[in-house]
């Protein structure tokens, strides 16, 4: 378990670090068996406060808080992705939270603009796109 959690902290920083170019930012994803690496799919994750406001890109935000809500939008999936294409959240509680371990967020068409409601205070962020769909109890794993 403890070797998960570093993981997707390494993850959920590297997606950090994609982002600090600003607001437009795409996160690219690499499809297993793609040519030299080169990203076939981007797209931007932004967060939304409850009361309203601006959505913010999540590689800006330091706390995403119950309430928040996580938007997903495709900037450019590739045709075989958008077919069975689905994506997920996962998330990390922030230490002050009575629940612990991973919760997976519902998984989501990846073709569509998707909307999350993040359901605790949150310390790490990790996004999984299954290109050919995805199976939940496999994240769990």
């Amino acid at each position: 378990m403890q070797s998960r959690l570093r993981t997707l902290r390494t993850l959920a920083l590297s997606v950090a670090c994609l982002g600090i170019a600003g607001v437009t930012q795409s996160f690219p994803v690499v499809m297993p068996g793609c040519a030299g690496g080169v990203p076939v799919s981007s797209f931007r994750l932004l967060v939304e406060p409850p009361k309203g406001g601006p959505a913010i890109p999540v590689t800006s935000v330091n706390v995403i808080r119950p309430g928040d809500k996580l938007r997903y939008e495709p900037t450019h999936l590739p045709v075989s992705a958008k077919h069975k294409g689905k994506i997920a959240l996962m998330l990390i509680p922030a230490s002050d939270q009575s629940s612990k371990g991973l919760k997976i967020l519902e998984p989501k068409p990846a073709k569509d603009v998707q909307e999350w409601e993040v359901p605790l205070r949150t310390a790490v962020l990790g996004v999984v796109f299954g290109p050919q769909g995805l199976d939940c109890s496999s994240l769990s794993k």
